[in-house]
């Protein structure tokens, strides 16, 4: 019996799906960690928020079923062993996922093709013509294990007529965060990290040092490593960075000196930021325990350049 953990919806106003295992047009910024249970919610539930329903299947490359004008099945049915063909299958077969990234995605057509999206009917991508409405999804994140039985992913239900078009880009392109609403967020996520005097100081050698931290930078220049920050202001202040600090050791993998070179935009509160740890850098030295002291020098002559350089592009 497959148990149910996730149900959401997905609006359909086109009266056309476009569905793979991932859709690139459709993307949230920072992550979650998905090798948990709770990770895999929350990615669901972040998805949909944007107009994508993708739930997690493994890799199990499973097929889309039609029930009726109203119900849709992700599954993979027993085969037959003889002729390696489905059997007992739930309905009309339409397509097959393949499921390289060991998730399904399905969007309104018309949402994809405005965020740029391909028309094409390619292998393990589809596009199938359903009833205009909004969708409840009702998502297994474990099915049964025995291949002589069906297994169901995901039962696709219509229940209304379609809600009002969201301008999902509308609210992508107006989003932006400020280093008080990410670091606050840091310092709330992770207390075990970023705790005691040096809390501040230490969310933004992650933020700008640290290479390969896992957060995405968004188009309007603010950093974002889970989905869910609060958009809300907070009452955190950063202040003016002047002491002797344990720098990561800067390299082209930097979230600084990549702004620093242009490879992406900062907003005025991230151009602040950067410049505040490059400036102590610069004063202070950039020490620490793990390099040599010739090291050091060529840390803080990198921070020298990247100030300079951020000092042209935001005065």
């Amino acid at each position: 019996m497959n148990k149910i953990k996730i149900e959401f919806e997905l609006n359909v106003p086109s009266g056309s799906m476009v569905f793979s295992d991932s859709l690139p047009e459709f993307q949230i910024f920072g992550s979650f960690d998905t090798n948990t249970e709770d990770g895999l919610k929350k990615q669901t539930m972040a998805m949909a928020r944007i107009g994508c329903a993708h739930g997690f299947v493994g890799n199990s490359c499973p097929r889309v079923y039609r029930v009726d004008d109203k119900t849709i099945l992700v599954a993979n049915v027993p085969v037959d062993e003889e002729t390696g063909e489905p059997k007992n299958t739930p309905g009309e077969y339409l397509a097959q996922i393949i499921t390289d990234l060991w998730w399904y995605s399905f969007v309104d057509a018309e949402e994809y093709e405005r965020r740029g999206g391909k028309k094409h009917n390619g292998f393990g991508f589809g596009r199938i013509k359903v009833r205009p409405g909004v969708y409840k999804f009702s998502h297994a994140l474990r099915t049964n294990d025995n291949d002589n039985e069906l297994r169901v992913y995901a039962i696709i239900t219509w229940v209304r007529e379609p809600d009002p078009i969201k301008d999902y880009l509308k609210e992508f392109r107006e989003l932006n965060l400020t280093t008080e609403q990410i670091i606050n967020h840091m310092l709330k996520q992770w207390p075990n990290m970023y705790t005691g005097d040096d809390a501040i100081i230490r969310a933004a050698d992650y933020i700008f040092c640290v290479s390969g931290t896992g957060g995405d930078w968004h188009p309007n220049g603010f950093i974002q490593y889970d989905p869910d920050t609060p958009i809300e202001p907070v009452d955190l202040v950063v202040l003016i960075f002047d002491k002797v600090f344990n720098w990561y050791p800067l390299c082209e993998y930097s979230a600084l000196v990549q702004a620093a070179n242009g490879e992406f935009g900062l907003n005025p509160s991230f151009a602040k930021l950067a410049k505040n740890v490059a400036r102590c850098i610069v004063k202070h030295g950039g020490v620490s325990s793990v390099c040599s002291v010739k090291d050091n020098h060529k840390n803080q002559a990198l921070a020298i350049e990247c100030l300079e350089k951020l000092e042209a592009r935001y005065p």
